[in-house]
């Protein structure tokens, strides 16, 4: 039993209004230079347009009977054959908010799958969460709302907002649908390239460094926003979560959501 895909949204800018400037971008006059250089932007673009490839090819070919184990390993191998070299963070598959590591049910139509791919490249990594509901049917209120949640937190980004001010308009925004961010204390965290004198220690350096507060999408993060973040709240309802992460690029007044044509594909796959 193959699983459908819901289409694609038609893309837009991150800025309503405002002329885009390439694709999924939203651009000003600035008087702030550029934080990201022209080889970067492209190393992290091609990663994660191959990693929303290979996580839809493991939406597509899901079966009923598959526990989170086996879709953890399917996200591994369709990453593996798109050039991938190792894992920024292993794959993590949730069937009914069960991971891997605890076993958890056999999957079958109702069951929320949870996905999240963070595949190596020689500079750069993907990082992609997605959700959905296994088997026909009409999507949950539990889905829709995650996608929106995490539209809506990458939406809210800009220079103009410090990193924590992300994870409080997220919980605000759970809070007042009556959901919640579960336990996390964080939502995401910035993502640094393979560059500079910590460059022989990659991936280590740089997944200590995302790993530290003052990089994390977290609620006391003073710092404004600029570089590289994974953006993946996580929303939890009753028995029921889910989570789209997205990666976001805030550089001057430049901001994009890296491997998309607009923010409006956020929460969904490619055809």
């Amino acid at each position: 039993m193959s699983q459908p895909l819901p289409p694609s949204s038609p893309s837009s800018t991150f800025a309503a209004g405002a002329p885009p400037a390439g694709p999924g971008e939203a651009s000003a006059p600035s008087d702030q230079p550029a934080a990201v250089d022209a080889a970067i932007r492209d190393a992290f673009a091609s990663a994660q347009q191959r990693t929303i490839a290979a996580v839809a090819e493991v939406v597509r070919a899901a079966q009923a009977g598959q526990r989170a184990a086996d879709l953890e390993r399917a996200l591994s191998e369709a990453a593996l054959s798109r050039g991938f070299s190792g894992w920024f963070r292993p794959p993590l598959a949730r069937v009914a908010g069960v991971d891997g590591q605890h076993g958890g049910p056999a999957l079958r139509p109702g069951h929320i799958v949870e996905l999240r791919l963070m595949p190596l490249d020689p500079d750069a990594y993907g990082a992609f969460g997605y959700s959905f509901r296994f088997g026909a049917g009409e999507e949950p209120a539990a889905l829709r709302d995650a996608r929106e949640l995490s539209h809506n937190t990458c939406g809210f980004a800009s220079r103009w907002k410090s990193v924590g001010e992300l994870f409080v308009y997220a919980t605000s925004w759970a809070n007042n649908r009556r959901r919640s961010l579960g336990e996390a204390r964080a939502i995401g965290h910035q993502c640094f390239p393979r560059r500079g004198r910590a460059g022989w220690l990659w991936p280590y350096a740089s997944r200590s460094a995302s790993s530290l507060r003052r990089h994390e999408i977290q609620w006391l993060n003073p710092r404004r926003m600029r570089g590289h973040y994974f953006v993946a709240p996580r929303l939890v309802a009753g028995a029921e979560s889910a989570c789209f992460g997205e990666l976001i690029l805030v550089d001057g007044d430049h901001k994009s959501v890296v491997g998309r044509a607009g923010r409006g594909e956020i929460g969904t796959l490619p055809d």
